[in-house]
């Protein structure tokens, strides 16, 4: 029996994240009902670079805020390094988001009047860290996105490409193991875009991140090893790239 029990964890443990038959239903058991994700089965690999793309409206953000434990599906299984997140209380998936997951946002979300410095600072003390480890942590994180010598300015004096790396800075705070992306290019003209997904491949291919996001740019996907094609809250197509 106990060995039966360690094999099916390992097993999950093989995966970064692992979805089965989830769905998520807004307005259930009304006449508005809408299955805004329908039956979505994935396994992600530790290491993998995957796209989930889609038309707006097709699911790919509401299951990227499952997967991120930000939202608890209506029925289906999220297992996030090994862990059964859907049977987890808000408290317990909290202290997932805080310790095993990182988040980019297609809006910055930075604070206007603090520095790039500051910015990041702030995430890495509330995780407890006192302010003189929180500034060091924060220093070497934003020379690691090529923003050295940009700390001491305010979003406002940084460019959008500038403020997405301050962004990308934070989410490594939590030293996480997943990283999910929400359209992070989205708010970039072309060139910048491919600046911020080469950073971000960077960060997968040498660093080891599993990285998810979902965009609506099939260029994105030239970047990621694997992409997922969702229509109507349903996969349509999985493919791996390379």
């Amino acid at each position: 029996m106990n060995l039966s029990v360690t094999n099916k964890k390992a097993k999950h443990m093989t995966y970064a994240i692992e979805t089965q038959n989830v769905k998520k239903i807004y307005n259930q058991g009304k006449t508005s009902e809408v299955a805004a994700v329908d039956g979505v089965s994935i396994k992600i690999k530790n290491g993998d670079f995957v796209a989930i793309m889609g038309a707006s409206g097709s699911g790919k953000t509401t299951f990227l805020d499952m997967i991120g434990c930000l939202m608890k599906p209506t029925s289906g299984k999220i297992i996030i390094d090994g862990l059964e997140a859907d049977k987890m209380s808000e408290e317990k998936l909290a202290e997932i988001r805080g310790k095993k997951i990182g988040f980019i946002f297609q809006q910055y979300n930075l604070i206007s009047s603090f520095t790039a410095l500051e910015n990041v600072a702030f995430a890495i003390r509330i995780l407890g860290k006192p302010k003189d480890e929180a500034e060091r942590k924060a220093k070497n994180l934003l020379e690691s996105v090529g923003l050295g010598k940009r700390t001491g300015h305010r979003p406002s004096q940084l460019s959008g490409g500038e403020q997405q790396r301050v962004a990308i800075a934070r989410a490594l705070t939590n030293d996480p193991k997943i990283i999910l992306g929400d359209e992070p290019t989205g708010n970039l003209d072309s060139k910048t875009s491919r600046t911020i997904l080469e950073l971000i491949r960077n960060l997968n291919t040498e660093e080891g991140y599993t990285v998810i996001v979902v965009t609506h740019d099939p260029k994105v996907g030239e970047y990621c090893n694997k992409v997922i094609k969702i229509s109507d809250g349903k996969i349509i197509q999985e493919r791996s790239i390379k």
